[in-house]
C-alpha cells in the first residue's frame, strides 16, 4: 500500500514492508540560470538605480504626509500625475530588471519606455518643486529632487542604449509580378 501525502514541494512516500515503514523522498528540480553577469554591466547598473529611486519615492511619497500619511502633491491632478508615475514605474522597472537577468535583450519598447520615464519623472519633480512651499516638513522638495535625479537616471540609460544597441530593421518590398 503507498500513501502520499504533498508537503511544500517534497512529496513523502510511505510504504509497509513486513511490518516496518520506509520513508522515500522525492524532489523535482527545475533550473532556472539567472544572467547575474548583467547587473555588472552599465546597463544593469543604471536599472538598480532606477529601482533604488523609484523605491525610495515610493517610500517618501507614502510616509511623507503630516502624521505619516500619504504626501499631496498640490492638486488632485498633480498627485495623481505623481502617484502613477512612481507606482507605474515601480512595476515596470523591476520587471525589465528581471527579464534581463532570465536572459532578455534591449528592446524599442525599452527606449520608449525610458523616454516616457525620464519626461514623466522631471515633470513630477517639477511639480513637487513648485508647490514645495505648502509642505512644512519638506517632503515635497525631496520627493521634487529625487524625481530630477530618477528622471535624469532614465534619459541616461535611454542615450546608453541609443549608443550601444544596434538594431536591426527587416523590410519587406512587394514586387510586381
Amino acid at each position: 500500500v503507498v500513501v502520499s501525502t504533498q508537503r511544500t514541494w517534497k512529496q513523502w512516500y510511505q510504504r509497509r514492508v513486513h511490518g516496518s515503514t520506509i520513508l522515500h523522498t522525492t524532489q523535482a528540480v527545475t533550473m532556472i540560470k539567472l544572467n547575474t553577469s548583467f547587473l555588472r554591466t552599465v546597463n544593469g547598473i543604471l536599472k538598480i538605480a532606477e529601482c533604488v529611486c523609484i523605491f525610495i519615492l515610493l517610500l517618501i511619497i507614502r510616509f511623507g504626509g503630516s502624521n505619516y500619511a500619504a504626501l499631496s502633491l498640490g492638486s488632485v491632478n498633480n498627485s495623481f500625475v505623481g502617484h502613477g508615475t512612481v507606482v507605474g514605474f515601480a512595476i515596470i522597472v523591476p520587471a525589465i530588471l528581471v527579464t534581463y537577468l532570465l536572459g532578455g535583450s534591449v528592446s524599442i519598447l525599452e527606449l520608449v519606455i525610458n523616454l516616457i520615464g525620464g519626461l514623466l519623472f522631471l515633470v513630477v519633480g517639477g511639480l513637487a518643486i513648485a508647490h514645495n512651499s505648502r509642505a512644512a516638513n519638506g517632503s515635497l522638495f525631496a520627493v521634487g529632487m529625487f524625481s530630477i535625479v530618477t528622471g535624469l537616471v532614465f534619459l541616461v540609460d535611454l542615450g546608453w542604449l541609443l549608443k550601444n544597441t544596434k538594431f536591426t530593421f527587416i523590410t519587406r518590398v512587394e514586387g510586381t509580378r
